[in-house]
């Protein structure tokens, strides 16, 4: 793992998520040439950076964490679509309008971005295959976490799941419309709300996933233990920020 410093330009599991599967998490430390605002290693390509600094970001990306390809990106809407990808992108093709993705092919880099909602990675246990989502509140209301298990070919059961880094509870707080939808999704998500002194309420968006991973019947998950709103020197946090921030990349891919 590279870095600069003492920050490293990604983070990673203590331990490895299923037999040949790898994960890096990239952090704004890594090489790149984004400056401001989204220094140094922005790799959102619809956040306001200039387009030739994020396309430099990516390219870059492969040789400053060794990965086996270029990364697979998705255009995320916060919704519940999900896409299986079998090749890698070709130069200039538009990224497929997804919030979650999942593949059984080798060497294959999965990427989801993210600055405060939570990127979950899945791995199945022996290594046959990797996913990723894109979960936010909406996504999380919406179902994209059951609906990517709909489509993988394997039972929840024989999934071990990483959630990456996100907002804290105490970073992020929500009005009542973002309570009553994930209350709509599950009764148990009232448990991923704490009402502060101005009457609004404190999500814990990595509880509302853990729970949604749990009931889908995911046994094994990890999360890691960095907040993107208390960390800025690592990550980009859009509501730290007031939107004007970058996005960092959850990478999963099965070694070659």
């Amino acid at each position: 793992m590279g870095k600069r410093g003492a920050l490293p330009y990604a983070i990673e599991p203590k331990q490895p998520l299923a037999p040949g599967v790898h994960i890096k998490i990239t952090t704004r430390a890594a090489p790149g040439f984004s400056s401001g605002v989204f220094a140094r290693c922005n790799l959102g390509a619809r956040v306001g950076d200039a387009p030739e600094a994020v396309a430099a970001n990516r390219a870059g990306l492969r040789a400053a964490l060794g990965l086996p390809g270029t990364p697979c990106f998705l255009r995320q809407v916060h919704g519940r679509e999900i896409i299986r990808l079998n090749k890698p992108p070709a130069e200039g093709e538009a990224e497929p309008e997804a919030d979650a993705a999942w593949t059984d092919q080798r060497g294959l880099v999965l990427a989801v971005l993210s600055a405060d909602c939570v990127p979950i990675l899945l791995a199945a246990e022996d290594g046959s295959l990797v996913a990723v989502a894109h979960a936010g509140w909406r996504g999380l209301a919406l179902g994209v976490i059951p609906a990517l298990f709909a489509q993988l070919p394997i039972p929840p059961s024989r999934v071990r799941a990483f959630i990456g880094p996100a907002i804290s509870a105490a970073g992020y707080e929500v009005g009542p419309e973002v309570l009553n939808a994930l209350i709509h999704r599950d009764p148990r998500h009232a448990e991923c709300f704490r009402q502060n002194e101005r009457g609004r309420h404190q999500l814990d968006l990595r509880l509302a996933a853990w729970q949604q991973l749990q009931a889908a019947g995911v046994a094994a998950i990890a999360i890691a233990p960095h907040d993107t709103d208390r960390e800025p020197e690592l990550w980009y946090s859009h509501r730290r920020d007031r939107g004007n921030t970058g996005r960092f990349a959850s990478l999963i891919w099965i070694a070659p």
